[in-house]
This record gives structure tokens, C-alpha cells and sequence, in this order.
């Protein structure tokens, strides 16, 4: 449990996860158990079994959040062929001027 909530609250590594258990988190207080007695192999072993079960469990989650909102699933298409850059991205050295679809002249690209 500690791995999963460490992951989502603060994603980092197995070891980085312990770390904001053991300094930052009172999740050991509601489990009746100790983050910081936990063996490295143990939380490397959690993490295998659930990227083993990662799909099921992303789908379990999907289907349980849609049914908590009472959505239905979407799927919204972004236009990425002509991003440019405004407040202090137009000082940035990959940003160059090229072809704006929108013919904007004040903005660079990413090109």
C-alpha cells in the first residue's frame, strides 16, 4: 500500500518512495506498520508484482473512476503541428521563426 500511495503522491524510485514514507507520510500510523523497518528487498519484490498486474490494475482503476464520476470515456485530440511560444519561452535557443499555419509573425515556433 505504501508503495502505490508513495508512487502517486511523490513519484520517484523504490528507494526515493521509502525515503518521503519515512520523513513525510503518517500512512505506517493507519496500517499498523513500520516504512522504516522495511527491508529494500521487500519494496523492490511490491513493486515487481505490481508491474506484473499493471493493466489490471490501470483498467480496474478506469472502469471505477468512470463509474464514481458517472462518466463516460472521451478522447480529446490536441493539434501539435503548429505550437509557438509566448512570455519568456521566445528566449529559449530551440525556439526558432518558421511557417505559422495561423500566420503569426510576433511568435517563434518550435521547430
Amino acid at each position: 500500500m505504501g508503495s502505490i500511495i508513495g508512487r502517486l503522491a511523490q513519484p520517484g524510485s523504490e528507494r526515493a518512495t521509502k525515503r518521503w514514507l519515512d520523513h513525510n507520510s503518517g500512512l505506517d500510523a493507519f496500517v499498523g506498520g513500520s516504512y522504516e523497518a522495511m527491508g529494500s528487498m521487500h519494496r523492490y519484490r511490491a513493486s515487481d508484482l505490481l508491474v506484473r498486474h499493471q493493466s489490471a490494475i490501470e483498467q480496474h482503476l478506469f472502469t471505477q473512476a468512470l463509474d464514481l464520476f458517472a462518466a463516460r470515456p472521451t478522447v480529446t485530440l490536441f493539434d501539435l503541428t503548429n505550437p509557438f511560444l509566448e512570455g519568456t519561452g521566445a528566449n529559449i535557443a530551440q525556439a526558432k521563426r518558421g511557417h505559422s499555419k495561423e500566420r503569426r509573425r510576433d511568435c517563434p515556433l518550435w521547430t
